[in-house]
């Protein structure tokens, strides 16, 4: 519950938050976005709570589960053993999901 809780707020916070701010970066001079804009405001952000969040805790989640290990002891662990690019292991392939499923959700629902 922990990993899940401690992500969840600064995940949504850093989406939302980077939409926007990308959004008002791609705007026309009339304030417009056409689809396509709202999916790479959407990508730019799904990314970049991949790389920030999602990776890292998800990285820590898993090997915590296959260690039986609680959090943060799970996380030290991680680091000692594998250095600081030990919690981002597989972030490529979070970041394509979460860029593309954000990209998505963006470019329909705004």
């Amino acid at each position: 519950l922990a990993p899940t809780l401690i992500g969840s707020i600064p995940k949504a916070g850093i989406r939302f938050g980077l939409n926007a701010l990308i959004k008002d970066n791609l705007r026309d001079k009339d304030g417009k976005l056409t689809l396509g804009k709202n999916f790479v405001a959407g990508l730019g952000a799904g990314v970049s709570e991949a790389l920030i969040i999602v990776a890292p805790v998800e990285t820590v989640k898993t090997r915590c589960i296959e260690t039986n290990m609680p959090f943060v002891k799970g996380f030290t662990h991680i680091v000692k053993t594998d250095g600081i690019g030990g919690i981002y292991r597989g972030a490529v392939a979070t970041a394509l999901k979460q860029g593309s499923n954000q990209g998505l959700r963006f470019m329909w629902f705004n």
